[in-house]
């Protein structure tokens, strides 16, 4: 039997499991960190800094709460019930996840960078990263349908997938327009580097959204083949 197969087994036998909780619950903060991000952007938008920086502010602490949800579910593997192949597959996943948040971190201290040096840039900047941020947020919550769906619905799961996969390729189409936008700006180089700094950290939120995803791809689709 594949080390996919008795993975997926795991999840579908461990559903009520610590484990599955914490999985749970570590998604769930993944989401919390994204929409705190989102907030932050459409309060600069509107020039409130003081409440951007309180989402920061909460994006922080979600962040944190996420590594710490990250390290219980390593120390829970850490005591066995699965191979260590399952093993090693499952603290993959789970160290993808908890790169979005970090990612998501660095596009917030990113924006804070603005309230501290005091710079600005034109609405119709933190418009188009919005957009960025409202399909990130669409991305992990449908990485979080596809967790759910392990061991329970594999066609579930690969269907959450491939809205991951459209929502990281509209996000990336909004992030070469947003840089075009940038570009035609009349703004300080500070400026530019740290929008640039921004989108990218989005993007790579993004892109570890569809890794996770990804993954998930590889465990189900082996399941699928070893049933036929």
């Amino acid at each position: 039997m594949s080390d996919s197969k008795l993975l997926l087994e795991w999840f579908g036998s461990r559903r009520e499991s610590k484990v599955m909780g914490q999985l749970t619950a570590h998604s769930l903060k993944i989401i919390d960190t994204v929409t705190e991000l989102d907030r932050s952007v459409h309060w600069m938008s509107l020039g409130e800094q003081k409440a951007a920086n309180e989402a920061i502010e909460r994006l922080m602490i979600s962040e944190r709460e996420a590594d710490n949800f990250e390290e219980m579910v390593n120390e829970e593997l850490s005591k066995g019930g699965i191979g260590a192949g399952e093993r090693g597959d499952l603290l993959r996943l789970v160290r993808m996840m908890d790169n979005i948040a970090d990612h998501t971190k660095e596009a917030g201290m990113n924006i804070r960078l603005f309230m501290d040096l005091d710079l600005e840039v034109p609405p119709c900047i933190w418009e188009t990263i919005k957009g960025m941020t409202s399909l990130l947020i669409m991305s992990c919550r449908h990485m979080r349908r596809a967790l759910e769906k392990l061991g329970v619905s594999p066609e579930g799961a690969l269907s959450s997938r491939m809205m991951v996969e459209q929502c990281e390729r509209d996000l990336d189409e909004l992030f070469y327009n947003t840089k075009r936008i940038l570009m035609g700006q009349d703004i300080s180089f500070r400026e530019v580097f740290i929008v640039r700094e921004v989108l990218h950290a989005i993007e790579n939120a993004s892109d570890y959204a569809k890794d996770t995803t990804d993954m998930l791809h590889i465990i189900v689709t082996a399941e699928i083949h070893q049933a036929r």
